[in-house]
């Protein structure tokens, strides 16, 4: 934050909010992470990107789906450098995938990325990591890209599946109904990066609880350096799914959770009762909708928030550490075939 205007946000808020305790965000802006070539799509892209793991590990493949509006920063935010960290500390390769904001904001909906991007992010990884299956974390929205994917699919190429707050059945809203269909007719990407960064020094205890449950410094982090533009239609199509309380394709053709009993595979939920963003009945539905594989459900108390389950002082001590333990778990299946035989595409 050494910029001018990161001086400023600093001083801005401690001029607002003089006896709050605990820095104006939780841990400096991580280094830029390496970029693998965009996927490419009709009219615009998708980026790749890239964590090596610590010296000495194997890298087994794991890629970070993240929720709508969070960029790739907002899973290593955090003093011991989030979630993304530890998976790389523990001898992951960690990858995430960007949701288009920049490009195409016009086209692109939830349909379309789990269509195109989402598989050719997926066999790009494959490529770049060695092994032919990979595992997926996704929180929010980056949870039902890998859930739609793997419905989609069968399964095909997925080692383990991990969801943080994946709303399978949203709640009726006619507020975020309302959000998503201006955000549609305004037929621009929605600059939530912009908006965060200029609001963050506004945000105190009292706010940050209204936005998230997550620790104001945890949440002022993500408004300045962890948000991304949102595609429109993207935006649009949420919308409509809690207008309806149907997570839905945009054409009408079903429901993507009757898709998931294809896919057989390990599957860890996580879930937070003080999640305003993901109803409580979500959890279970997914449980129940899956296919098969062993199954695993964290939940948190009324204390912790959709954010918690990804970032902040929850996160890093509640859900951080079995998760991470759950991913080592099922490593093998990343390069194991089924009959039990080894096989690393080299």
């Amino acid at each position: 934050m050494a910029s001018a205007s990161g001086w400023v946000s600093h001083l801005t808020w401690q001029v607002l909010h003089p006896a709050e305790r605990g820095g104006f965000l939780s841990a400096p802006a991580p280094p830029p992470l390496a970029r693998l070539r965009d996927v490419p799509r009709d009219g615009g892209a998708s980026a790749v990107y890239f964590l090596p793991p610590a010296p000495g590990g194997a890298g087994e493949p794991v890629l970070l789906g993240l929720g709508l509006g969070l960029g790739v920063d907002s899973a290593r935010l955090g003093g011991r450098g989030g979630l993304a960290s530890a998976l790389a500390n523990a001898g992951f390769s960690v990858y995430w995938l960007g949701q288009s904001g920049h490009r195409g904001g016009a086209t692109v909906n939830f349909d379309a990325l789990v269509e195109r991007d989402v598989p050719a992010a997926v066999r790009q990884v494959l490529a770049h990591s060695g092994y032919p299956r990979l595992q997926w974390i996704g929180h929010g929205l980056g949870a039902l890209l890998g859930l739609a994917w793997a419905g989609r699919h069968a399964g095909e190429g997925l080692a383990s599946m991990s969801c943080l707050g994946a709303d399978v059945r949203p709640v009726k809203s006619a507020r975020r109904a309302l959000v998503g269909g201006v955000a549609e007719w305004v037929g621009e990407p929605l600059p939530l990066d912009a908006l965060g960064r200029a609001v963050s020094p506004l945000v105190g205890a009292r706010h940050a609880s209204a936005l998230s449950g997550g620790a104001p410094n945890a949440v002022r982090s993500l408004l300045y350096g962890g948000l991304e533009p949102v595609p429109c239609a993207l935006a649009g199509q949420v919308g409509r799914w809690h207008r309806d309380g149907l997570w839905a394709r945009a054409d009408g053709t079903g429901a993507y959770l009757a898709d998931l009993e294809r896919v057989q595979a390990p599957l860890w939920v996580a879930q937070a009762a003080g999640d305003s963003t993901c109803g409580q009945a979500a959890g279970s539905a997914l449980l129940e909708a899956w296919g098969g594989g062993e199954r695993e459900l964290l939940q948190l108390g009324p204390e912790a928030g959709h954010l918690d389950l990804l970032l902040g002082e929850i996160a890093e001590r509640e859900v951080v550490p079995p998760l991470v333990r759950w991913i080592a778990q099922w490593r093998r299946s990343c390069w194991e075939d089924a009959d039990g035989g080894a096989r690393r595409v080299c």
